[in-house]
């Protein structure tokens, strides 16, 4: 839970993942970089067959918590910049399928009004309405086959122009999931369901619930981070 100095809390969020029972070790990873004036809420989800896929994230997040407040305020928050300057680095060490996707939402404190978000590859960003869950973000995958992504971090020729930043104004507060694909593959399968669930009013029974309907049967590693601000 974020706290502003003499105000109530606005912003409050719930986190969890999960290896897939498929797989031998989960590769993907939830982060959260808070600074004074703002927050960063990662998934990332490394690429199942990559053999190197946790060690980039391990690095990538090394390099954001270095660098990332350096670069934002260089380039007026840029979130496209961020994270093509991270590719940047992890491309530099060379790592043999060092690969990964990811979603990022960035929150500054004094303006709970407003969001920005990025992503890169299968990783999405939902917002939750009381009507529906509306995804954010595009998936970069090959249009007959699901399972290959066509853009993600570690990919040798992508330029800054690969990276993308979003705003959603706020205009009551709101609820935004970012998930992997382990997790939305379930939630697809009863939306409805999940939509319900996702709207429980408290974090804390939306957790619980998740670990039930989620994590019993997610077949590849499933992660979510579940974000809520109200102005």
């Amino acid at each position: 839970m974020i706290k502003l100095l003499n105000m109530k809390p606005i912003l409050k969020f719930k986190s969890d993942s999960q290896k897939g029972r498929q797989r031998e070790i989960n590769k993907d990873r939830v982060e959260v970089i808070e600074r004074d004036d703002y927050i960063l809420f990662i998934v990332f989800d490394g690429i199942s067959s990559a053999k190197n896929a946790t060690l980039a994230i391990d690095k990538i997040i090394e390099f954001l918590r270095k660098n990332e407040d350096r670069i934002l305020k260089e380039n007026s928050l840029s979130l496209d910049r961020l994270m093509y300057e991270a590719n940047e680095y992890l491309l530099s060490l060379s790592l043999e399928e060092g690969v990964t996707t990811y979603a990022l939402v960035f929150i500054q404190k004094s303006k709970p009004s407003e969001i920005k978000f990025s992503n890169l590859g299968d990783t999405r960003i939902y917002e939750v309405t009381n009507q529906a869950l509306v995804q954010l973000t595009p998936d970069h995958k090959l249009i007959n086959s699901s399972n290959v992504v066509t853009k993600y971090l570690g990919m040798i020729d992508c330029t800054q122009s690969d990276f993308f930043e979003s705003t959603k104004k706020l205009e009551y507060g709101g609820r935004f999931l970012i998930c992997s694909d382990g997790f939305y593959e379930i939630l697809e399968e009863d939306p409805s369901k999940l939509h319900r669930i996702l709207n429980f009013k408290r974090l804390g029974d939306v957790s619980h619930q998740l670990r039930r309907e989620i994590f019993s049967k997610n077949k590849d590693d499933a992660s979510y981070i579940l974000i809520d601000t109200h102005v």
